[in-house]
């Protein structure tokens, strides 16, 4: 995790040139100056002592990315926030503390936060199956898929395949196809349980598949569709009211930050359009886009939830939601990482990307700390800026301690 500053101090080295030339012969047209040096990373400092920008600033100029954004949680406060860097690449505009970014996969732990709320409400149990939900459905699906659970599906251990586009209406039903988003996940969602295993129960591999097929679970056995459901369930009651869909932002407006592509080794804006997100339809495994505050209150729920003290559902919901599964490491839509040493327990983590943005977040809660780290861009610069930011920001948190 990494971040930056908007006083930036940087060194600049230029070549001096001895023109060796004889009297009134021209030497040629010199070569350019080479370019900047990026600056030196900064002392990372400690919580709150006001140099949270120049921390995200410093990394950003490390490195080719269009903006970074972080957030640090702590004792129920938004410890430091800040962002730096342009909202497209191609325009002057700035990224504010209000933008939105896309979280890619991070919307996993979300959908399975939703799971516990209706679990908790008695209309599915986390040992429903997609037989149970689809009856008609027993006999044709793959016989290992009739008895996988719901927690199975949300642990990466139901044998579901990594690939979607294995679905064979994928193409054909997309975004413009007719028909509602719920019609479009149930017929993906039966056409994935007709698919051959990718491996056996129990086993993981991590897919979107799981998700989707729980997300059209939830959808059938409440008769609402997913995204309802999240808003009526999680966001709202959280506060979570700038929290969406898809691409953020209007089309043909600068007023959000857009995703980036590489093209022919040049960062490129995505338009908010076709094109800019996976399809509506895997919505449940990774199309949410949120502000730095918003997550913060999604944050504050798991940290407190871990430390016994119930909101969306009970404290025990929470802990059940984060422990690992089996004897894998990840849990329902959390990574549940014990190796850390400095995290004072078991850290949970997730990283999120639609291949135009980039999101990680970790959860300490021993130290009752959560991190969000954003980028509009997918780049392996935006990788190795993300983890620079995030090497930053571990160091001023245990500063801080």
């Amino acid at each position: 995790m990494t971040s930056r500053t908007n006083q930036l101090l940087f060194a600049f080295t230029f070549a001096v040139l001895a023109a060796c030339g004889g009297g009134g012969g021209g030497g040629g047209t010199p070569p350019p100056p080479p370019p900047p040096a990026p600056p030196v990373l900064v002392d990372p400092g400690t919580l709150g002592d006001g140099r949270m920008q120049e921390v995200v600033s410093n990394v950003l100029a490390r490195h080719d990315v269009p903006a970074l954004g972080a957030i640090i949680v702590r004792d129920g406060i938004v410890a430091d926030r800040a962002v730096d860097g342009l909202r497209a690449v191609e325009f002057g505009t700035a990224v504010t503390l209000d933008d939105r970014w896309h979280i890619g996969s991070i919307t996993k732990a979300m959908t399975a936060t939703l799971a516990a709320v209706l679990v908790e409400q008695s209309q599915l149990s986390w040992d429903t199956t997609p037989a149970d939900v689809w009856p008609a459905w027993a006999n044709s699906m793959h016989p290992q898929y009739r008895d996988v659970t719901v927690v199975q599906m949300l642990a990466h251990q139901s044998g579901l395949p990594d690939d979607i586009t294995l679905i064979p209406s994928l193409t054909s039903i997309d975004d413009s196809a007719p028909g509602t988003l719920v019609e479009k996940r149930l017929i993906w969602a039966e056409e994935l349980l007709d698919l051959a295993p990718a491996n056996a129960v129990g086993d993981f591999l991590y897919t979107n598949a799981g998700y989707l097929v729980v997300g059209a679970m939830l959808e059938t056995v409440t008769g609402t569709p997913w995204e309802t459901l999240m808003n009526d369930n999680v966001f709202a009651p959280l506060g979570m009211l700038s929290t969406g869909y898809g691409a953020p932002g209007t089309s043909n407006l600068i007023d959000q930050p857009l995703g980036h592509i590489e093209e022919n080794a040049t960062l490129v804006s995505v338009p908010v359009g076709p094109g800019a997100d996976n399809p509506q339809s895997v919505g449940p495994a990774g199309t949410v886009h949120t502000t730095l505050n918003d997550y913060a209150l999604y944050m504050f729920a798991h940290l407190e939830g871990e430390l016994g003290m119930p909101s969306l559902v009970s404290a025990q919901s929470f802990q059940f939601l984060h422990a690992p599964v089996g004897v894998h490491s990840y849990a329902l839509g959390w990574d549940n990482d014990s190796s850390q040493t400095w995290s004072n327990g078991p850290l949970l983590v997730h990283n999120g990307s639609n291949l135009r943005w980039l999101a990680t977040v970790g959860l300490a809660p021993g130290l009752n700390v959560g991190v969000l780290i954003v980028s509009n861009a997918a780049s392996n610069d935006t990788e190795n800026a993300i983890d620079e930011l995030g090497q930053q920001l571990i160091q001023r948190l245990l500063a801080s301690l």
